[in-house]
């Protein structure tokens, strides 16, 4: 059961990396298309591109990316409290185990002692 909970905990962790792994690839992502397609955006509706109204939209875009930002860091620190509470969890099933374990090897010994003396 030990080795069995170390392989689930193990697994959780790589698949936490994965995740993690896909939240920062999907930002950058998100920040490229963002970008991309407010400049078209722009450039398609104005032929003269007036410098206030790309200021107001770049910040518009900043904002919003910001806030995507936000949102996937929530999710990537979900992620990790939920991962660092099965570390955590794990921490005290092998202190259960050891402690049973070392119980065990006592009684063990015990008996032999016992039938030793028989």
């Amino acid at each position: 059961k030990f080795v069995g909970d170390f392989k689930s905990l193990a697994n959780e962790a790589d698949a936490s990396l994965t995740k993690h792994k896909a939240l920062e690839l999907e930002i950058k992502r998100l920040l490229k298309a963002i970008v991309s397609q407010d400049i078209m955006i722009i450039l398609q509706n104005e032929s003269v591109v007036d410098t206030l109204d790309l200021q107001t939209e770049l910040e518009r875009t900043k904002e919003r990316f910001e806030n995507c930002i936000i949102k996937k860091e929530t999710e990537y620190a979900k992620l990790w409290n939920d991962w660092y509470k099965k570390c955590d969890e794990f921490k005290y099933d092998k202190i259960s185990y050891n402690k049973a374990y070392k119980h065990m090897q006592q009684k063990i010994e015990w008996l032999q002692a016992q039938l030793g003396d028989l």
